[in-house]
């Protein structure tokens, strides 16, 4: 049922964005809640973009660029915190903190996302190699919507698809939509 009440999760409404650092606003708006988002997307056997994500509850989005992105190194920028605490909102309805804490590979040459939650001060870290077949799929969708909202792809540039029948995997090195003419 968790995982029905999970995958029925709207992914339309302003899931906020990623990261690890509870931004201290002692001025916080009346209802919201201290909230740290921490996304991390580590190496595949490919060419999977690699880089680390905090968000505050203030929201200030840090992105750590490692590779096979646009930009590399540390880079910082800010989001509404309102779209911080809508996110953590639809974390917590989404019955992320009900998930299991690991997602082992069902295949080894997959990317891995550890992503970490605290609101209030409840913390909940999933571990997620994207070729798990145990997964729930709307936590890849969650990923989507965090970098959305933390504007990731400013730094991440547009990350290679995934090649047919792929989870996550590296670039298709075979398209020809790509190349120049």
């Amino acid at each position: 049922m968790m995982r029905r009440e999970f995958r029925a999760m709207t992914m339309g409404t302003a899931l906020a964005a990623a990261v690890a650092g509870c931004g201290g606003n002692d001025e916080r708006a009346e209802g919201s809640h201290p909230v740290s988002i921490t996304m991390e997307r580590n190496a595949c056997f490919g060419r999977c973009p690699v880089y680390r994500l905090d968000i505050s509850d203030s929201g200030k989005v840090v992105y750590e660029g490692r590779g096979f992105v646009q930009e590399r190194g540390r880079h910082e920028a800010t989001i509404p915190a309102e779209d911080v605490q809508a996110l953590a909102k639809e974390i917590e309805a989404a019955g992320f903190f009900s998930l299991r804490d690991n997602y082992p590979p069902d295949a080894t040459d997959h990317a891995t996302v550890i992503t970490s939650v605290t609101i209030d001060r409840k913390t909940k870290r999933v571990e997620h190699n994207l070729g798990s077949t145990t997964a729930p799929a709307a936590l890849e969708a969650l990923y989507r919507r965090i970098d959305e909202v933390a504007r990731s792809k400013q730094w991440v540039g547009d990350a290679p698809a995934p090649r047919p029948g792929e989870k996550g995997g590296g670039a298709d090195t075979a398209r020809r939509d790509t190349a120049v003419r």
